[in-house]
This record gives structure tokens, C-alpha cells and sequence, in this order.
């Protein structure tokens, strides 16, 4: 029995009775898909990543542990329908892996990793699919193998290495006050309806300009986005926060497979607007680089570990405490305008891009706020816009501001999606 650490215990008592946070990737290939070597290909990739091999189960107490699971790897025909991660319809993982023509799917919960994390596990699938096709790959170094299943690095605590980090000084922690979000009539509240453009761009022209600026992705497209809700919102005096993920992986030296990332908010109101462009690109870096300081960081999570202790010990028999949790998450007003993050280059080895003709990557939000996620594979830059109302004017107004910019892009209406979920409702009791 395995008892998973708060950060990631947390993505899955969040699912009570909502939209759960999960992953999906999909890669689109050169050739119809081997169904006997995709079989053989997860089980060499869950052989390399050992929280994969688990089921989570519910004991006498209500505390939410975690066991190895016996049962077949969850590899189905892609039918377009959803299922519960974690349950019977998954044979009790908290991932499973479909295929369609050309294509692979793979749908993770965000309590077995973040995106980096979830991102190295499809890669080491693709990789023994490729070999088991008879492709020979050169992994490059990017490829986990079966002796990291013995190595306990791999699924190190973030928490634990952050509570190891000497902070020097006290940091005062300045919360956003009601910052802007989407007018609730147009929201999906409650429903597992994700709504899905793709802006898309020379790779890079992107850099270039923003080279040329003096920004960051980040910076950029925070700035840009922040703008186009003024604009198409017609804002007067509002603050826009977006949420942005910080790998702390590099920061901490780890390897882990688990999830070592946290958020950090950074507004703009309509004073910083209004100043110039390069000292917007400025000031945004400077509160980024500033509030993404590993002291500042682990400061905060010393304010945090009531709050973690008592997830640890949470029990799902504890209904007051789970129904509030899951509460602030789905009815309270967000805390951010929207969430921004920079997957970076969607690093493969280079013998397996040969084979790989596109990819995606989508992420169902927590809460009522839109998910803009950018991506790049090979000169293909990416906006991935996840948003739970049915207005295209915003996405739109972004692309507009692109092309003023002088990034001339395709703005893609994927319409209305669904993920699959978890709910802890359905984990089995032991």
C-alpha cells in the first residue's frame, strides 16, 4: 500500500463530485496503429514509471491509499466516449490510453504528475511503440527505463524538498483582490464541457519578435491577453491575474515524476496598460522572476502545511470538510482570471519526430476560468484555449492582436469537447 504525498493527493479529493484536473495528449503518426505493440508499449512505459501501476482504493477509514493494480492495462478503441480514471471503466488506473486510425491518445489525472511529468511518460511510450514497430530510435536520454521504477527519486515529495530550503527572510505574500473573470451567465458551471480553439503560428517569426522585445513567451502573451480583455470586455479600472505554473524541477535538482510545479499569480492593471510596451515586458519579468525565487517559494509553503496536513489526513467519509473543498473549487468566485502556461518545446528524440506528425495537448481547468497553454512542435507555435463558456469574440481578439503584432496566425474553432473525469466516488473500497 502506498500513501501518496498532500500535493498530489490533493488533484484527487478536488474531483469530488466535479471536473477533475486531467491531461490529455495526442499524437498523430505515419502509419494505422499496431494495437499489439501499443499494448506491449504501455506496459513498458508503466514498467518506468511506477505510480502508473497503481489503482487508488478507499479504506475502512476513508483515507484514500493507493495499491498495485493487477488488472489489464487501460488500452481501448478510441469510441468517443469518456470514462471515470481511477474506476472499473479504467480497471482502477488513473490514465488510459486510446487509439484511433493514425492516432494515440493518452489521458492522465493530474494526481500522478504535471504536465512535464505526464509529457516524459507519453514520450517513453511513444518510444517502446516505435521500437516495438520496428523502428530503431536513439532515446537520446529523454527515455525513463525500467531501473527507474527502483529508484526513489523519481517520485520524491516537492513538499519534502521545499521544507529543506533555508529561507533567509520573511516574504509578505500580497494576494490579488477580485481579480476580473468572464461574466457568470456565459459560464458552463458544473458541466464537463470544455470549448477548444488552437492559435497557431510560424514558430520562428514568434521568436524573433519577441527576441526583438525583450519579453518573454510568458511575459508576451500574458501582456497581449490581458489586453484583448480590456478591449473585448470594454474594462474600465479591472485587475487581470493570470495563474502562471513554475517547474521547480531545476531549481530543487530533481528528476521526479510527480508534481513539482506550483502557481504563481501576476496581475496587470490598468496603470501598468498604460505604460509602454518594453517597460510592461519589464516590470511583468521583474514580478515573475521575483515571485518564481525558490525562497519566496517555499516561505509560501511554509504558510501552506496546516492546510496539507489536513489534506494528508482528510477522509472521504468527512463530508463537511470534502463537500467545502469542492465548494471553493467549483461555486466560489476564481481567484484568477485565467491560468497561462508555456509547455516549451514538445521535446522528442529526434528519431521519433520523423514518425510523429502533429501533436495536442489539452488540460481540463478546476475552475471557471479559461486555460491558455502554449506549445511548440517543431516550427509550430501553439495557443491551446480551453474555456468553459461558447463566445469566440475573446479568441478572436487574441488572434486580431497577433497579427498586429506582426504574427500572422490561424485561429482553429474546435468546439465543444469533453475529457475524461475522476471521481473518488467511484474508487473501489477495500
Amino acid at each position: 500500500m502506498v500513501n501518496i504525498g498532500a500535493n498530489d493527493l490533493l488533484f484527487l479529493f478536488l474531483s469530488f463530485g466535479g471536473k477533475a484536473a486531467v491531461m490529455t495528449y495526442k499524437y498523430k503518426l505515419d502509419a494505422s496503429i499496431d494495437v499489439t505493440a501499443l499494448e506491449r508499449a504501455v506496459k513498458s512505459a508503466v514498467e518506468a514509471f511506477p505510480l502508473y501501476g497503481l489503482m487508488p482504493v478507499i479504506d475502512k477509514d476513508g483515507h484514500i491509499m493507493m495499491q498495485q493494480d493487477q488488472d489489464p492495462l487501460p488500452v481501448y478503441p478510441d469510441d468517443g466516449e469518456v470514462a471515470c480514471l481511477g474506476s472499473s471503466e479504467t480497471n482502477g488506473y488513473l490514465f488510459r490510453v486510446t487509439y484511433i486510425d493514425d492516432q494515440i491518445t493518452i489521458t492522465v489525472s493530474h494526481a500522478l504528475g504535471d504536465g512535464r511529468g505526464i509529457m516524459n511518460f507519453t514520450v517513453t511510450l511513444l518510444y517502446h511503440y516505435l521500437v516495438n514497430t520496428g523502428h530503431d530510435i536513439d532515446p537520446q536520454g529523454m527515455i525513463y527505463t525500467q531501473e527507474d521504477i527502483g529508484d526513489p527519486a523519481v517520485t520524491e515529495s516537492m513538499i519534502d524538498k521545499l521544507e529543506k530550503v533555508d529561507v533567509s527572510e520573511p516574504f509578505e505574500k500580497k494576494a490579488v483582490l477580485e481579480p476580473f473573470f468572464a461574466p457568470e451567465e456565459k459560464i458552463y458551471m458544473g458541466t464537463p464541457d470544455t470549448k477548444r480553439f488552437i492559435i497557431s503560428w510560424d514558430h520562428s517569426v514568434f521568436k524573433a519578435k519577441i527576441k526583438s522585445e525583450g519579453a518573454t513567451p510568458v511575459v508576451f502573451m500574458h501582456d497581449l491577453i490581458a489586453g484583448a480583455m480590456y478591449e473585448y470586455y470594454d474594462l474600465k479600472d479591472e485587475t487581470i491575474s493570470a495563474c502562471v505554473p513554475v517547474d521547480l524541477r531545476d531549481k530543487l535538482g530533481s528528476r521526479a515524476q510527480t508534481n513539482f510545479t506550483v502557481n504563481v499569480d501576476i496581475p496587470i492593471d490598468k496603470e501598468l496598460l498604460q505604460l509602454p510596451v518594453n517597460e510592461r515586458y519589464r516590470r511583468l519579468k521583474e514580478d515573475l522572476d521575483e515571485k518564481a525565487g525558490i525562497d519566496r517559494i517555499a516561505a509560501s509553503f511554509e504558510g501552506l502545511k496546516p492546510f496539507l496536513d489536513m489534506v494528508s489526513s482528510l477522509s472521504v467519509n468527512d463530508m463537511d470538510k470534502l463537500g467545502q473543498t469542492s465548494d471553493i473549487v467549483h461555486t466560489s468566485k476564481p481567484d484568477r482570471s485565467y491560468l497561462l502556461t508555456n509547455f516549451g518545446l514538445l521535446k522528442l528524440p529526434e528519431d521519433i519526430k520523423r514518425y510523429v506528425s502533429d501533436a495536442d495537448v489539452c488540460l481540463t481547468d478546476l475552475e471557471s476560468t479559461p486555460v491558455y497553454m502554449m506549445l511548440t512542435y517543431g516550427n509550430k507555435g501553439m495557443l491551446l484555449i480551453g474555456q468553459n463558456y461558447e463566445e469566440s469574440g475573446l479568441a478572436e481578439k487574441i488572434s486580431h492582436k497577433l497579427k498586429a503584432a506582426g504574427i500572422d496566425n490561424k485561429l482553429e474553432d474546435k468546439g465543444l469537447i469533453r475529457q475524461d473525469d475522476v471521481d473518488i466516488s467511484k474508487f473501489k473500497h477495500i
